[in-house]
Formats: structure tokens, sequence, C-alpha cells
């Protein structure tokens, strides 16, 4: 350290370097801290050696992007590592090398805000990426065995973690010093050394190093009273539902515990007069209501959908009851029922698929207009209500006109632009658009085009169809 860099850099710096000295004297010099020059490489914005078995680790970043997405070979070479500690200290070896102010990299590293890993990783090397602090998002991918002494240490921005069930060892002080809210384990590694603390919301398996580490933590730390665990063993194709009384609905179940050989659930009902379930996730809402359906796994851990049951509808509406399309034109229908009632099922068809052609079914009904002719979309309840849409296929537009091929505006007016297409032809989609949103701000874009005068100069507002037809509409703003 040169006597100069510390006396313009402050008291301030002096701390953070002597608090860094402190904490990393054992590990500076531990491997990955310290390469060799003649090993250290570089590709890109990569520096990397080439390890015995002839993978590759990265040990440097020299860009300047806040995300960060790491190569999965280099030179034909997987790369199978990340780390150690060089990666994301270049604040500390800043503070020992070079003045802070000339330091081209020592701002950024605050700044590193995703970083996007290989599935060619199977190990993340101890202080990997230590003191990220402004890190919001990182992937661990299926395969990293080893997640590194501190290698998450002070990365407070993070607000979600999944640890991969490949993931065999949890260095010292993983997670150290960093609070993530909702942290994921599929693991059973010992977590007993991790580091984690607060009142963060951690999922994993029962029996699992995670739901031992939380049980443990919280008798002696207060600051983690608030921790909660979470069984992650069962999974639900839903978590929340609302049924209409007299509706069915199928629920299944999904066991992610690689360790259960019974992967079986049994389901019970929490009030079985409001609803009744079955040996294979059947229920049925016999009175309204809220109650739960409840999974259990074999070796105990359970998860719950939480169904709200209204009353059977009395009618159901769609978005359109008429309705005029182009040819090769798509379109999607959406249904209400009456207020206070529910139906989850509502099922969509078409009178002449030659016509209508069906491409979803099931709550929302999209369809593509496939000829010229006439035809019916209906939407049914599962209690069989019904309401239908009468549908009109025309040609393809061959061209389309706009309402105004120049307008002169004064600073600040608003002004409204339409189109047509042959009166044999259809379109229902015309979508707006300007050249210049500093000149001519758009305000609303479908079917009609309404825009306002916000800068001088001079764009160009488009009408496009659904079939690529265009035309174009000058504006001058003075």
């Amino acid at each position: 350290m040169k006597i100069r860099f510390i006396k313009r850099a402050g008291s301030v710096f002096l701390s953070l370097l002597m608090a860094a000295a402190i904490v990393f004297c054992d590990a500076a010099f531990s491997e990955g801290w310290s390469v060799n020059a003649a090993d250290l490489q570089k590709n890109g914005d990569f520096g990397y050696v080439t390890l015995g078995d002839g993978n590759i680790r990265i040990v440097k970043y020299y860009g300047r992007s806040k995300k960060i997405v790491f190569p999965a070979s280099i030179n034909g070479k997987k790369v199978t590592e990340i780390g150690s500690g060089e990666l994301a200290n270049r604040l500390l070896y800043s503070l020992m090398d070079a003045d802070l102010t000339e330091n081209p990299y020592f701002k950024q590293d605050l700044k590193i805000e995703e970083i996007v890993l290989p599935d060619t990783v199977t190990r993340i090397n101890d202080y990997a990426f230590f003191q990220m602090g402004a890190m919001k998002n990182i992937n661990i991918p299926y395969g990293v065995k080893y997640i590194g002494e501190s290698a998450f240490d002070h990365c407070g921005s993070l607000k979600k973690l999944v640890v991969p069930s490949s993931v065999n060892e949890f260095g010292d002080n993983c997670f150290h010093d960093t609070t993530i809210p909702s942290l994921y384990v599929y693991t059973f590694a010992d977590m007993g050394a991790c580091g984690l603390r607060g009142n963060v919301s951690l999922f994993g398996m029962k029996g699992s190093g995670a739901e031992s580490y939380v049980k443990s933590i919280k008798e002696f730390d207060q600051l983690s009273s608030g921790m909660k665990f979470t069984y992650l063993d069962v999974s639900l194709n839903k978590n929340t539902l609302t049924l209409g009384k007299g509706e069915t609905y199928k629920l299944t179940a999904k066991i992610a515990n690689y360790r259960l050989t019974d992967k079986s659930v049994k389901w019970r009902t929490s009030a079985p007069k409001l609803l009744s379930v079955d040996k294979d996730g059947n229920v049925k809402a016999l009175e309204t209501g809220i109650v739960w359906a409840t999974a259990k796994a074999s070796n105990g851990a359970e998860k719950s959908c939480k169904i709200e049951i209204k009353k059977a509808p009395d009618s159901v509406k769609l978005s359109k009851g008429i309705l005029t399309l182009g040819v090769g034109e798509k379109y999607s229908l959406t249904s209400t029922v009456n207020s206070g009632s529910a139906s989850t099922k509502r099922t969509y068809r078409t009178s002449n698929s030659s016509i209508l052609k069906m491409t979803r079914t099931e709550w929302q009904g999209d369809f593509i207009a496939v000829k010229t002719g006439v035809a019916y979309i209906t939407v049914r309840t599962y209690n069989g209500k019904e309401v239908c849409c009468k549908v009109t296929v025309k040609e393809a537009p061959s061209k389309v006109t706009i309402s105004r091929g120049l307008l002169n505006l004064k600073l600040g007016q608003t002004a409204k632009l339409s189109a047509s297409v042959p009166e044999n032809s259809a379109c229902s989609s015309r979508i707006f658009r300007t050249s210049n949103s500093k000149v001519v701000s758009m305000t609303k874009t479908s079917w009609t085009g309404k825009f306002k005068a916000v800068g001088k100069g001079t764009a160009y507002v488009t009408v496009r169809t659904y079939n690529g037809k265009e035309a174009t509409c000058k504006v001058v703003v003075s």
C-alpha cells in the first residue's frame, strides 16, 4: 500500500482496508486469490486459468456490464469453476494496488446486478461473489456440487436464491451477512456453518440440513427468531383456487424429494361439509366458504391449496358479442360470470372449425379466422350457462387508408387518426405508432391513433394491419 494513497483516500477507505485485512488475512493466500501471472489467460472480458483436468476456472472479470453472462466454454474447454475471490473483490485489490480515483473498476463492483452461470459449472469457489452488494439475481445451475466459503457473503440485494439438489457441500459462512428473503434449498447437505441469519423464509426438504439449521439457529440467535421453514417436498398445480358450488377440479401433487422412494400422497380436506376430495386429488365444491385441500407425502411433508367456494353462476358474458375479422386474423375472447359467483372451468368451442379454428379452449377462447363466412364462438360454464359471439370473416385487407396524410400542429395540441380498409375486407386489429416519441407521443395505439404534440419537429404516425399493410400521416409540430 502506497502512503500517498492512504493520505488521499482518507479515514473511510483506510478503515475499510483495515477491516478487509483482518477478515481476509488467511483467505488472501488461499487457492484462487492469487493467480500466477504466467497461468492467467484472457478471453474477452474474462480472465481464466486452465485446471489440471483440462477444464476452465474463471477468476477475473474485466467488463463493465451490470449483467455478467459467463461462457460455457472458452476455446473449446468447458468452464466448470467460478472464482475464487478475485472475481468479486476488485474493491480490495483496488485499495491495495492503486489510487481509488484512478481505478476504472472500483465503482463498477458495486453495480453488478445480475450473474448468469452456464450449466457446465460444478463449483462456486470460496469468496466467488463476496461483497457484490448490488447483485439482485443469480442462478445456481444443476450440477454445482460445492458452494464455497463466503461465496455469497455480504450479497445483501439478493431477493431469491435456488440451491439445486446437486449441491453436496456448503463452505463456512457461504451466506454470511446475506439476508436473502427467500432461499430454496433442494439438497440435504449440512448447512450448520452457512452463516445465514435474519428473518429469512427458507424452503427445503423434511429432515434436511436446511430444516435442522432453522431449528437450531432460532434457539440461540435472537436476530433469526423470525426465520421460517417451509417444506418443498410436495408441490401442487394450484396453491389457490376459486370454484363455484357444485364445480369439480383435479389437483395434482408432485414430489420433489429425491430421497423418497414412495412418491404417493394422501389427500384430506379441512372442511368435509364444504369440499370433498378423493384419493386422486379430485375435489368437489359442496357449499360456499373457504377450505383447504392438503396433500401429505409419505415422509409427513404437506402442501395445501386454499379454495374459495362461491355460488354457481346464473349467467356468463363474453368480451364481444359481434365481431368481424379478416382471413388469417387471430383473436382472443374472454368471459365473466355474474358478481358473487364463480366458474373456474369455462370451455370455448366453435360452430364451424373450417371458418374459425380454436387454438385455446379452456378459460380463454383463442382462435384464428381460416376462411370467409359466419361462425359462432360459444363459452360454457361448468353448470351449463352459455353465451355466444357471432363472428363474420371477410377477406384480408389488400391495403389500409389513414384519415389524414398531413397534420400541422402546435406544441401541446392533441389529434386523432382513424384508418379504413376496403369494404369487402376486414381487420379487427389496427395498431398505430410514432416514428419519434419526442415530437409526437401516442396516447392510444389500438384501432384509433390518438397522440399529443410534445416537441417541435416532424414525425410520422403509421397504422399497420394484422397482415402488414401500412399507411402513414406526416405530422409537423411548430
